[in-house]
This record gives structure tokens, sequence and C-alpha cells, in this order.
């Protein structure tokens, strides 16, 4: 199957064999009826982290394994390939090694544990209404006062808001714009039953179980202690893990991408209306291999990327935006073509493909947009002046 990828060596072997275990006893149909039903894939998520696969990047006196990123990777890589992109697997993977590296040793000893072992959910806010791509015209504010902020504004576009318990909340200080219309980020760990929060479910459809949320908050008290990083300097920590989200994404689109191809070869080899399998058709075979190839390419660049990360390697970045921008390009045409291989069976229910095509046309655009992608290249890897 072309679905069982290559294991980068031994341990990562070990791992995949392991991730696909677990994932076995779940399959598409699970995740297609969680994604239908609008429910959250609830015995999913739980048995990943009790196997300890949610996390497994945070050190180990946090309640984490002390992974590698490319075991994150594997196992991000492998909930895709299975058809089961959990957009809460890449949300928390990614605000997780942010509050164990940032938050209060206190605070992140009290606060992580119980996510990494399913107890509580963590979702992640950052976007709003009005400040999508560009962060730094957040208006969500958090006002210091005495041993509390006080958080008042709106953010939308949050996957699993509402059956989240803890929430990673990115927002200003509320003061004005400091340079190049640049407001001061604040990050804080929110408790989702505060009073004052309340949320609304958005009438969007990516294609995956999870819903996405505006979330309100109208003078929500949050403790000083939950702050994570520096007040007004949160930026410093979550760019930070920005490469990480980076490459997560690349492995998501990489997965999912190869699971619509494995589809569309599984029906080219049996749909046979003149007689002999549209498989041996050059017009449905060079297609298929051509986003084969293209996939392939963007795993190996992202396989780069991860080490580069991993490493501290300042060409890390440049990297891993190439690789998010390679995957989620690739893995959308391979959605689009699997859907042209089933001719009118590509859009009905019962071949399941339209909703893999959302899923990979949503990561062409979050959580960052493809044309970002290039200007970060172009004006940080390839030296030329800023264009947006």
């Amino acid at each position: 199957m072309i679905t069982d990828v290559a294991p980068w060596g031994e341990s990562d072997h070990l791992v995949r064999e392991a991730v696909r275990s677990l994932l076995r006893r779940y399959g598409r149909s699970y995740f297609l009826d969680c994604y239908r039903k609008g429910r959250e894939p609830e015995a999913l998520w739980h048995d990943l982290c009790k196997a300890g696969y949610v996390g497994a990047g945070v050190p180990e006196h946090l309640g984490g394994a002390g992974s590698s990123l490319e075991t994150v990777i594997a196992v991000g890589e492998e909930l895709a390939l299975a058809g089961m992109p959990l957009l809460s697997f890449i949300m928390t993977e990614l605000c997780l090694p942010v509050l164990a590296r940032n938050a209060l040793p206190e605070t992140a000893a009290r606060l992580l544990p119980p996510i990494i072992t399913g107890d509580r959910r963590l979702a992640f806010a950052i976007t709003e209404p009005d400040a999508g791509t560009n962060s730094f015209a957040m208006r969500t504010t958090a006002i210091r006062s005495g041993p509390e902020y006080i958080v008042s504004g709106r953010k939308r576009w949050i996957s699993s808001a509402g059956d989240a318990d803890d929430l990673f909340l990115v927002c200003t200080d509320g003061e004005p714009s400091r340079r190049e219309g640049r407001r001061p980020i604040t990050i804080l760990m929110v408790d989702m039953r505060s009073p004052g929060i309340s949320t609304e479910v958005l009438s969007a459809d990516a294609g995956t179980p999870e819903r996405q949320y505006d979330v309100i908050f109208d003078n929500v008290r949050v403790p000083t202690e939950n702050l994570v990083g520096a007040e007004a300097d949160g930026a410093a920590a979550l760019f930070a893990s920005l490469n990480t989200e980076r490459v997560l994404i690349a492995a998501f689109a990489y997965g999912v991408g190869v699971h619509c191809i494995s589809r569309a070869v599984d029906y080219a080899r049996e749909r046979a209306p003149f007689g002999a399998p549209i498989g041996g058709y050059q017009a449905v075979q060079h297609p298929l291999a051509a986003c084969w190839a293209e996939l392939t390419a963007a795993r190996a660049l992202n396989r780069d990327a991860i080490s580069a990360v991993e490493r501290s390697d300042p060409r890390g970045a440049g990297l891993a935006n190439a690789a998010k921008w390679l995957a989620s390009e690739a893995a959308n045409r391979a959605a689009d073509h699997a859907i042209q291989v089933h001719g009118g069976n590509g859009i009905t229910d019962e071949y399941d493909l339209i909703p893999l095509w959302r899923t990979t046309r949503l990561m062409r655009f979050a959580p960052i947009n493809n044309e970002m992608v290039l200007n970060q290249i172009g004006q940080h890897v390839l030296g030329l002046p800023k264009s947006y």
C-alpha cells in the first residue's frame, strides 16, 4: 500500500507500527461518522493520549515523553495517511511546547499533565474577525488589574472551542501600536469555564469533525500566573513555535494527499466502463503519478526542515515554509484529481472525497495562507524587499 510510507529509521518504524495499530481500531469510517454528526472524536483522542502520542515532545517531568519533533511528526503523518487528520492534534502540539518552555514552572506543572493525559482539552485562539494573517492587528485585550488580567474581545475560527477546557489565548495588552502598526502580544492560558466567556458555532466545514467557533470575552478575569512568556512580548514565545506548526501542516498535507491517491488508485484499478480498468489510461495514470512524485518530494523536504528546526538551524524557517507550501499545494491537487478519477461518484457522500478535498483546500490558507508563506521565503530566504 502506498500509505505504508518508508520509516525514518528503526525507532521511527516502531512508532509508526504502534500508531497504525491504534488507528486500525477506528479507521476512516469512525472519523467520517464523527464529522457527519458534528461531534468530537473523543474516543480516538483519549486513546492517543493514553498511548502517549499527545504531548510526546513535552519533557518527561511535565508529563510528556521527551520525544523528538520527528516522533511528533510521525504520529501526525500516520493520522493523516489513515484519513484521520485531527486538527486538534496540530493545535495541541503547537501550544504545548510553548507552554512548557515559557510558562512559570509551577504553572506548566499544573496545566500540562491533564492536557497530555486527555483529562482536559485545549484550544488555540489567535485569529479575529478583523485580524487573521496579521496577528499584530488584534483587538482582544488583556489589561493588568492587580493579580489578574481582564480580557475583552472576540476570537474567530477557533477549532473545538465549544468542547475545550483550556484556551491558549493570544491577545494584546491594550497599549497603542508601537511600530508598523504592531500591537504588543500577550499569551494567557484561560479556563473556558471562567465567567464572561461565551462561544458561537460557525457554519464552516473543513472536512473534519472539529467545529469552528467564535469565542467572546466579556471582562474575563485570568490569574497573572497563567501568563505564558513575558507580558507584551508573547510574540517571541509564539513565533519560536511557528516552524513546528509549518512542518506539522506539511506532514498532515502529505498524509491526506497520499490517502487521496490511494483511494483513486483503488478505484482506477476496478472501474472499467470500456472493458479495461481506467487506471491503464495515461490521462488517469499520469496525474496520479505526478501527484505522488510531488508529495514524496514534499515529504523529503519536510524531513530536512524537521532536522533543521530541531538543530535550531537558521535555515529551518525557510525549509519549513517551503515544505508547508509544497505539501499543501500537492495535497490539494491530489484530492482534486481523486475526485476527477471518480467522475460523478467523486462528489457523492458514498465515496467520501469532498471532505478530504475540503481539508486539503483548508491547508492552503490555514493556519497561514500560502501567499504569506511565499512572502516569507522571498524576504527571508531570497533577500528580496518586504512585499506586503
